[in-house]
């Protein structure tokens, strides 16, 4: 729809007004006696306060009319009208950019809604998955302390006199003779004869190694107990 400036001065010479040229200037005297300036002016008037005024016809205040309509106007219309249609292109501006403002005012709050969500969501993952991998982490080192243990249990139980060699027990025997001579007190060793000292580190060596081998039978015994029982194979699995 075609608008106007309603605050611009009256046009007389509007071809659809059909003013007889001589009274052009008349009817505007007229009206600008009869405080009419603008097209505000025009449209607070009253189609009765209209046909008071001097040279206005019934014919004249009809085209009046038909033109004020055609731009969306008419006659007697207040002030609050009057200033809605004047401040209408204003106010359609302002309310695209406050539109267009509030449009990204929300598409800024849901993309931080959806951000929150996002990082409640990812969150609350976290939270259930760290209990869970703390667990399993403990489950596992659990598992590793187990499976390490039973394997010492199998290194231990282990029939050591399939280990060992005639050799071996003497090498053994020997390392305790020279250990217990090298830690005997200073006393022995000042006042005792080197051949005493030798005789009582082999007595002392004798003792553990006959200690020793009992140990090492024990074990056998145990040992093949459980090999034959299948415990070993499950200790070592």
């Amino acid at each position: 729809m075609k608008r106007i400036n309603i605050v611009g001065f009256i046009d007389f010479h509007r071809e659809e007004w059909d003013i007889r040229p001589s009274m052009v200037e008349k009817t505007r005297q007229a009206f600008h006696d009869s405080e009419l300036w603008t097209y505000k002016d025009l449209c607070a008037c009253t189609e009765k306060q209209l046909l008071k005024i001097r040279h206005v016809t019934p014919e004249l205040v009809e085209h009046v009319k038909e033109t004020l309509e055609d731009v969306g106007l008419h006659l007697g219309m207040t002030e609050k009208e009057l200033d809605a249609y004047h401040d209408a292109e204003y106010d359609a501006r302002h309310q695209s950019v406050e539109s267009k403002r509030i449009s990204e005012e929300d598409i800024a709050e849901n993309e931080a809604k959806e951000a929150t969500s996002f990082a409640d969501t990812d969150g609350m993952q976290k939270k259930e998955t760290e209990p869970l991998q703390e667990t399993e982490a403990k489950y596992k080192e659990e598992f590793d302390a187990r499976k390490a243990y039973n394997h010492a249990m199998a290194r231990i139980l282990c029939d050591s006199c399939q280990m060992l060699r005639g050799d071996d027990l003497e090498f053994m025997r020997h390392q305790l003779v020279m250990s217990v001579l090298e830690q005997q007190s200073w006393l022995m060793k000042t006042f005792c004869s080197f051949n005493y000292r030798v005789k009582v580190a082999l007595q002392k060596a004798n003792y553990i190694m006959q200690e020793y081998r009992h140990d090492m039978g024990l074990r056998s015994t145990v040992y093949q107990h459980l090999e034959y029982d299948g415990k070993i194979k499950e200790l070592e699995a």
